[in-house]
């Protein structure tokens, strides 16, 4: 039987996602504050489409690394990257952060895989201000919220620090124990799991970070691949496959 969908346009879908690391209307500048995301997913896609190497130059992929490093910043809190210079004038983070330019837990997973598509060593990346980052978004119910000690928190946010502990191969900035007994606590009935229980999480992260928890396998791969090249770990078995490992 002839299948009723069309063809699939794999050109014009790269195409469509190169277009948007390099601008995006106005009618869009709401994204401005979620970049990293935004440069994540479109990366990642042209990643997962096969070209990454033929739709951009060695020039291009150089320049989003330096952006992405750009926005790691250290304070008090740890280290992390935030979404973006939107709310800052230089494009440079400062250190320490301010308020208003601190890291992002979503935005720093985002960063860290969009880093290992791009093939970065991760010589720049602070880990143990990674790892004191995570220790400090952590709450006493187990959850971790996006930004240190404040904003939202749900099984989203407690997703991305797992991810994080997971690439870095270090869990110690992270009580496991509370975070499993969140988790639990977020049950509804005896196979379903409430994402906002008793908290919500913001529209953008929602539009952001959801996509990618439900393509599981694809996200367990560039997880994956990060924490080899990060923490050059590779001993835990892994069901995933790279969805570029013929490169």
């Amino acid at each position: 039987m002839e299948s009723l969908l069309p063809k699939f346009a794999r050109a014009s879908h790269a195409s469509h996602v190169k277009r948007f690391l390099s601008g995006l209307p106005g009618s869009q500048v709401e994204v401005d504050s979620s970049r990293l995301a935004l440069g994540f997913y479109c990366i990642g896609a042209l990643d997962l489409l096969g070209a990454l190497q033929s739709k951009t130059t060695e020039t291009d992929r150089n320049l989003w690394r330096e952006w992405i490093w750009e926005q790691q910043t250290h304070g008090p809190h740890g280290s992390g990257f935030r979404p973006s210079p939107f709310a800052t004038p230089d494009s440079s983070s400062p250190a320490p952060y301010t308020d208003y330019d601190g890291p992002h837990l979503v935005m720093t997973y985002t960063a860290l895989l969009t880093l290992a598509i791009l093939r970065d060593d991760f010589s720049k990346l602070d880990r143990p201000g990674l790892v004191k980052f995570i220790r400090t978004c952590q709450r006493d119910d187990g959850s971790f919220s996006i930004v240190p000690r404040n904003g939202d928190t749900d099984l989203r946010t407690l997703y991305c620090a797992f991810c994080i502990c997971d690439m870095l191969d270090d869990w110690s900035g992270m009580d496991v124990e509370r975070a499993v007994k969140f988790i639990g606590t977020c049950r509804v009935n005896t196979t379903l799991f409430s994402p906002d229980m008793t908290h919500h999480i913001s529209s953008d992260v929602r539009r952001w970070l959801w996509p990618g928890v439900l393509l599981r396998g694809i996200g367990r791969s560039y997880i994956y691949r990060a924490r080899v090249i990060i923490s050059g770990s590779s001993s835990r078995q892994s069901s995933a496959i790279d969805p570029r490992a013929a490169e």
